[in-house]
């Protein structure tokens, strides 16, 4: 039975999840829209230096300023309209790429995106272009108008005034110090990545993981746990496996998937509301001894702990505090 539902853009209970991501790197998309656009006016501010004599001698002759700077914006948006309408073909050459790369999951399940351009996008495109526009062209255009004539005509020698040079080492050192920050924030997020990959109490290195599901050819109870240990005991055969354990829940580095309120037993009974929550994850004996968990007291569960037996937990030092 294939069941279809249609989906657009991120589950309400993911959202917060992925919204601090999405936040960041809209933030650097940002960050490097202004170091291009702060290159490309250093380069107009270079062209419009080229072109003095010829901008004053419109100017003298009648030329009025609105119109010059009209003319500077229109080549401007000429130029950042070729550079949209080329974003937005390699947009679209680079969305097949990551629909293939984001389609498989870890568990080997088939997940298929819309990435197609919709008239939100298309419209967030534009605005953005004309947004650049005003960024980059803006400044070229009044710099070039606030000349003074006579000294335009006369001096050809010199290709800036010192308005112009001042303006252009404002914009070389916001792309330094804007491309400083973007290395900074790239090199902790690096160190970060290889923190998790490390892990944090735990050793992900030469760990394999398996989804089994026997749920999917409606096994009862007793013969998926069965199928499990069959599983586990020739896993263990394999030459070169250290240990093999089970586990509820998705990949290594789990989330909670279930939660409960608990207290300690000499306290009174309390609200459910008033209790401690936390979340916890089933898991089978070796567990810890498969991922290296170091244990700071107490044991890890065992082959005794089953139905009927007493029940145990293994806490961390923030529940035990």
């Amino acid at each position: 039975v294939i069941s279809l539902r249609p989906a657009l853009g991120v589950r309400m209970i993911e959202r917060e999840e992925y919204a601090y991501q999405m936040r960041l790197l809209m933030a650097v998309t940002g960050v490097l829209l202004l170091i291009a656009c702060a290159n490309v006016a250093g380069l107009q501010l270079v062209r419009v230096a080229a072109r003095r004599k010829e901008i004053a001698i419109r100017l003298s002759i009648g030329a009025g300023r609105f119109r010059m700077i009209r003319q500077f914006l229109t080549e401007s948006l000429l130029l950042a309209g070729a550079g949209g309408a080329l974003g937005l073909l390699l947009s679209r050459w680079a969305k097949e790429l990551l629909a293939v790369f984001y389609t498989t999951t870890y568990g080997n399940l088939q997940r298929y995106y819309n990435l197609s351009l919709s008239p939100r996008a298309l419209a967030y495109a534009l605005a953005l272009t004309l947004f650049a526009v005003i960024l980059f062209g803006l400044l070229p255009a009044f710099q070039a108008t606030r000349q003074d004539l006579t000294h335009a005509l006369k001096d050809e020698g010199r290709a800036q005034g010192p308005r112009g040079r001042a303006l252009g080492s404002v914009l070389v050192i916001g792309q330094v110090a804007l491309s400083m920050a973007l290395l900074i924030a790239a090199g902790l997020l690096t160190r970060s990545e290889s923190h998790v990959r490390q892990g944090a109490n735990f050793d992900p290195q030469h760990v394999a993981a398996l989804r089994l599901r026997p749920g999917l050819l409606n096994y009862s109870p007793e013969q998926s746990q069965a199928f499990m240990q069959e599983v586990v005991r020739r896993l263990e055969t394999i030459p070169g496996v250290q240990s093999v354990s089970l586990s509820s829940g998705n990949g290594l580095a789990w989330q909670g998937a279930n939660d409960l309120r608990v207290r300690l037993p000499e306290q009174a009974p309390q609200r459910e509301e008033d209790q401690l929550q936390v979340e916890y994850q089933e898991v089978a004996p070796r567990f810890c001894e498969t991922l290296k968990i170091p244990l700071l007291e107490g044991r890890e569960f065992d082959e005794g702990d089953r139905s009927g037996a007493p029940r145990v937990v293994v806490i961390n030092e923030t529940l035990a505090r």
